[in-house]
């Protein structure tokens, strides 16, 4: 469960970082 919880938070900020970088609104939505 830890294990899947940690996954979970380092993709959300992986996410969150590549996101602000590119910002890919047109792809996104």
């Amino acid at each position: 469960l830890l294990m899947l919880v940690g996954m979970i938070m380092y993709i959300s900020v992986f996410k969150a970082e590549v996101g602000s970088k590119l910002r890919p609104k047109s792809s996104f939505q």
